[in-house]
Protein backbone atom coordinates (compact mmCIF):
# COMPACT_ATOMS: atom_id res chain seq x y z
CA UNK A 1 0.00 0.00 0.00
CA UNK A 2 3.03 2.31 0.80
CA UNK A 3 4.67 1.77 -2.52
CA UNK A 4 1.23 2.28 -4.43
CA UNK A 5 1.41 6.18 -2.44
CA UNK A 6 4.53 6.70 -3.84
CA UNK A 7 3.51 5.44 -7.02
CA UNK A 8 0.99 7.80 -7.11
CA UNK A 9 2.80 10.61 -6.63
CA UNK A 10 4.60 11.37 -9.81
CA UNK A 11 6.46 14.81 -8.59
CA UNK A 12 9.05 11.69 -6.60
CA UNK A 13 9.96 10.37 -9.84
CA UNK A 14 13.61 11.17 -10.77
CA UNK A 15 15.48 10.77 -13.65
CA UNK A 16 19.43 9.34 -13.76
CA UNK A 17 20.60 13.01 -13.87
CA UNK A 18 19.26 13.75 -10.81
CA UNK A 19 22.20 12.89 -8.75
CA UNK A 20 20.40 11.22 -6.15
CA UNK A 21 19.14 14.71 -4.99
CA UNK A 22 15.94 13.84 -3.20
CA UNK A 23 13.63 16.78 -5.26
CA UNK A 24 10.61 16.04 -3.07
CA UNK A 25 10.15 13.47 0.08
CA UNK A 26 6.38 12.46 1.32
CA UNK A 27 5.88 13.16 4.88
CA UNK A 28 4.88 9.76 6.86
CA UNK A 29 1.46 10.74 6.95
CA UNK A 30 1.76 10.64 3.11
CA UNK A 31 2.70 7.17 2.54
CA UNK A 32 1.06 5.60 5.57
CA UNK A 33 -2.89 3.97 4.89
CA UNK A 34 -4.68 1.37 6.85
CA UNK A 35 -6.29 0.36 3.35
CA UNK A 36 -5.69 1.16 -0.39
CA UNK A 37 -7.89 4.12 -1.52
CA UNK A 38 -8.87 2.88 -5.03
CA UNK A 39 -8.06 -0.05 -7.10
CA UNK A 40 -9.04 0.59 -9.90
CA UNK A 41 -6.95 4.17 -9.77
CA UNK A 42 -3.91 1.72 -8.94
CA UNK A 43 -4.06 -0.58 -11.77
CA UNK A 44 -4.85 2.63 -13.84
CA UNK A 45 -1.13 3.90 -13.00
CA UNK A 46 0.27 0.50 -13.14
CA UNK A 47 -0.69 0.09 -16.88
CA UNK A 48 0.30 3.47 -17.55
CA UNK A 49 3.48 3.19 -15.96
CA UNK A 50 4.39 -0.26 -17.71
CA UNK A 51 3.15 1.00 -21.03
CA UNK A 52 4.30 4.43 -21.38
CA UNK A 53 8.23 4.87 -22.34
CA UNK A 54 8.79 7.95 -20.41
CA UNK A 55 7.63 6.27 -17.01
CA UNK A 56 10.49 3.81 -18.65
CA UNK A 57 13.33 6.20 -17.93
CA UNK A 58 12.11 7.23 -14.40
CA UNK A 59 12.49 5.60 -10.98
CA UNK A 60 11.59 6.67 -7.42
CA UNK A 61 14.40 6.93 -4.77
CA UNK A 62 13.23 4.45 -1.91
CA UNK A 63 15.83 5.89 0.70
CA UNK A 64 14.11 8.58 2.25
CA UNK A 65 11.25 5.76 2.89
CA UNK A 66 13.51 2.79 4.45
CA UNK A 67 13.43 1.93 8.08
CA UNK A 68 17.13 1.78 8.98
CA UNK A 69 16.88 0.40 12.00
CA UNK A 70 14.55 -2.71 10.93
CA UNK A 71 15.12 -5.92 12.73
CA UNK A 72 16.89 -8.69 11.56
CA UNK A 73 19.01 -11.74 12.16
CA UNK A 74 22.22 -13.60 10.50
CA UNK A 75 21.76 -16.38 8.25
CA UNK A 76 23.07 -18.51 10.70
CA UNK A 77 20.76 -17.29 13.53
CA UNK A 78 19.02 -19.91 15.70
CA UNK A 79 15.18 -20.92 14.53
CA UNK A 80 14.35 -21.07 18.13
CA UNK A 81 15.77 -17.93 18.86
CA UNK A 82 14.20 -16.04 15.47
CA UNK A 83 10.95 -17.76 16.53
CA UNK A 84 11.19 -15.65 20.12
CA UNK A 85 11.74 -12.94 18.45
CA UNK A 86 8.61 -13.28 16.41
CA UNK A 87 6.68 -13.83 19.33
CA UNK A 88 7.93 -10.99 21.72
CA UNK A 89 8.36 -7.80 19.38
CA UNK A 90 5.28 -9.29 17.11
CA UNK A 91 6.32 -8.89 13.80
CA UNK A 92 5.14 -9.81 10.31
CA UNK A 93 8.45 -9.89 8.99
CA UNK A 94 12.28 -10.46 9.85
CA UNK A 95 15.22 -9.72 7.45
CA UNK A 96 17.77 -12.61 7.37
CA UNK A 97 21.25 -11.09 6.38
CA UNK A 98 24.46 -12.01 5.51
CA UNK A 99 27.83 -11.53 7.22
CA UNK A 100 28.09 -8.76 5.12
CA UNK A 101 25.07 -7.25 6.32
CA UNK A 102 22.77 -7.70 2.87
CA UNK A 103 19.59 -8.85 2.49
CA UNK A 104 19.43 -12.42 1.75
CA UNK A 105 16.34 -13.92 3.04
CA UNK A 106 12.93 -13.01 4.27
CA UNK A 107 10.84 -15.20 7.23
CA UNK A 108 7.61 -14.44 7.56
CA UNK A 109 4.95 -15.06 10.18
CA UNK A 110 3.72 -17.84 8.00
CA UNK A 111 7.09 -19.46 7.95
CA UNK A 112 6.65 -19.56 11.30
CA UNK A 113 2.89 -20.43 12.19
CA UNK A 114 2.56 -24.08 11.95
CA UNK A 115 1.20 -25.98 14.31
CA UNK A 116 4.32 -28.58 13.99
CA UNK A 117 7.15 -25.81 13.69
CA UNK A 118 6.11 -24.88 17.31
CA UNK A 119 5.32 -28.26 18.68
CA UNK A 120 9.48 -29.06 17.71
CA UNK A 121 10.30 -25.59 18.91
CA UNK A 122 9.37 -26.24 22.56
CA UNK A 123 10.47 -29.97 22.40
CA UNK A 124 14.06 -27.84 21.56
CA UNK A 125 13.19 -25.69 24.42
CA UNK A 126 12.65 -28.66 27.06
CA UNK A 127 15.69 -30.18 25.54
CA UNK A 128 14.22 -33.34 23.35
CA UNK A 129 15.69 -32.41 20.43
CA UNK A 130 19.60 -31.60 19.95
CA UNK A 131 19.04 -28.78 17.23
CA UNK A 132 17.39 -25.98 14.49
CA UNK A 133 18.48 -28.95 11.91
CA UNK A 134 15.93 -31.41 13.32
CA UNK A 135 13.31 -28.79 13.31
CA UNK A 136 13.26 -28.80 9.47
CA UNK A 137 13.11 -32.55 9.01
Amino acid sequence: MELYMLLSNSQIFQTTEDDGDFRTVLQYQQVTVEKLPDEARMNTLLNKYSADPQYQQLFINLEPYINKSAVCVQAHFSLQRAYVVFRTLGLRHLTVVDLRNRAVGMITRKDLISLQLEKRLIKLDSGKQDSDEELLR
